[in-house]
């Protein structure tokens, strides 16, 4: 007769189990976009740095799927890390994209909302290892990196305003209210995880 430890331990190898193959769907999933994007964006410089990044964020994905279909199980800490690194790639390569547009147009990458939306994929797969601290840091790092991004963006020429005004005629303009609730929004998105899923008290 199983111990309730024992017990215990099966259920966490199965939600973990389940966890890194939703996980790994996703990712998937994005790579997909991210190849669809790139060819939509051939003829700008900044497409050469999001093709090196794709083919990174997909290799480690394919690592994944080689331990899952050889049934070996990851272990948690090294699916956190792998989700760390992939906000590590994708800050990376959104802060390359936004210095290798001219100075004029130094907002299109923040305006594109591609990156911003990369990181909210990663926040809702990181809520997939059911650790309400994990997905705490992943989100925390997450707007972290999007607000480092648009400081970037100002520092090299974009304008700033504090709400949108039908007077904004310029398209390398940022607006203080928009990108605010782009911040709060992942924010939210974390404090949802917190409240829906059950917290793994050990990172």
């Amino acid at each position: 007769m199983q111990t309730t430890n024992e017990i215990l331990n099966e259920y966490d190898k199965a939600s973990l189990k389940k966890g890194i193959h939703f996980i790994m769907i996703t990712r998937y999933s994005l790579s997909l976009i991210f190849f669809l994007a790139i060819l939509t964006t051939l003829h700008q410089k900044n497409s050469i740095f999001n093709a090196i990044g794709t083919i990174i964020y997909l290799s480690m994905n394919l690592v994944i799927h080689y331990f899952q279909k050889k049934e070996i199980l990851i272990s948690k800490q090294w699916v956190y890390s792998i989700i760390l690194i992939d906000i590590l790639i994708v800050s990376l390569f959104f802060y390359l994209g936004i210095y290798s547009t001219p100075e004029s147009d130094s907002a299109r990458e923040i305006i594109s909302g591609t990156f911003y939306t990369v990181y909210i994929f990663i926040v809702i797969y990181s809520g997939f290892l059911y650790s309400s601290r994990f997905v705490i840091i992943v989100g925390s790092l997450s707007a972290l990196f999007y607000i480092i991004a648009v400081i970037i963006a100002l520092q090299l020429g974009s304008n700033f305003y504090w709400k949108n005004d039908i007077s904004i005629t310029s398209r390398n303009s940022i607006i203080f209210a928009v990108e605010f609730r782009k911040v709060l929004f992942l924010f939210a998105l974390v404090f949802c995880f917190n409240n829906f899923q059950a917290g793994d008290p050990n990172l």
